[in-house]
């Protein structure tokens, strides 16, 4: 689905990959000059994978960490930043409330005419019911 529907260069199964360092392979496998921009919600070996592959001047966004949401202590990060002086790069939190009222950038808009316009194609599974969110969600 992602790369013949919504038209993405490569696709990654995680699920493949046992532990930090074959995620970092199979990155460098399919992006061999780094990773320009990476939306961060998941962390773990993937942030940490991430970071080891990050370009120079590479961006990242990092919105939610839902691998440690439950931890009673949560597990560090495992990058260094002193990397990040000699890459130019830089990691800034996101959230989406900027976006939605239009303090940042014009998402709303741009989202509707891309919609409108086919550029976004949009996957969805409806339910009738509240007692079928469970089946949904799932």
């Amino acid at each position: 689905m992602i790369t013949e529907e919504w038209g993405f260069d490569h696709a990654i199964d995680y699920k493949t990959c046992k532990d930090k360092d074959e995620l970092v392979a199979a990155l460098k496998a399919v992006a061999p000059k780094g990773i320009d921009m990476y939306f961060e919600n998941v962390g773990g070996m993937h942030f940490a994978a991430a970071m080891d592959c990050l370009a120079n001047y590479g961006r990242v966004a990092v919105c939610g960490m839902i691998d440690g949401y439950h931890d009673a202590t949560p597990t560090p990060c495992t990058f260094w930043p002193m990397k990040m002086i000699y890459t130019s790069q830089r990691i800034e939190g996101f959230i989406s409330t900027t976006w939605l009222t239009g303090k940042k950038g014009n998402w709303l808009p741009e989202m509707h005419q891309w919609l409108t316009e086919g550029k976004i194609n949009v996957k969805e599974t409806v339910t009738d019911g509240v007692e079928n969110w469970p089946h949904a969600f799932i």
